[in-house]
């Protein structure tokens, strides 16, 4: 897949260790802890430097956070309430979860950084395929 001029791929690091290039940019407002770390993931893969990459980045993370809130109020109440009737009915936070998390993967997609290679560019080994050499002998 080509880069945008938004991001830059980055290799692979395991979790543990220290991002290769520094700390990434810091987000533009504040964010949560659910928020913070996917800010953190996508800025050790990706490096987001550019105004909008990082307003799209930061309203995702804002949205993963708002969705985390209501999940655990969804958590806390159950998943069926009562209604003002009596009957039970559901949880009118499930709604607004389920959107912030569609707005999160949507803008995700618009950045890009869901794609990944399927495979590596440039040419195969050389030990691939045969060569007119293995058969001069015959």
């Amino acid at each position: 897949m080509p880069l945008s001029f938004r991001m830059h791929a980055m290799p692979e690091r395991p979790p543990s260790a220290l991002p290769l290039v520094g700390p990434g940019p810091a987000p533009p407002r504040p964010l949560g802890q659910h928020g913070r770390d996917l800010w953190d993931r996508v800025q050790a893969g990706f490096c987001i430097t550019d105004a909008g990459g990082t307003e799209m980045l930061c309203l995702a993370c804002q949205a993963i956070d708002r969705a985390e809130r209501c999940r655990e109020i969804i958590d806390r109440d159950g998943e069926m309430i009562e209604g003002a009737t009596g009957a039970m009915r559901a949880h009118p936070l499930i709604r607004e979860e389920l959107q912030g998390r569609a707005f999160a993967m949507r803008t995700i997609d618009r950045l890009g950084i869901n794609k990944e290679a399927l495979r590596p560019i440039g040419r195969p080994p050389s030990s691939v395929g045969w060569r007119p050499s293995d058969y001069a002998d015959e």
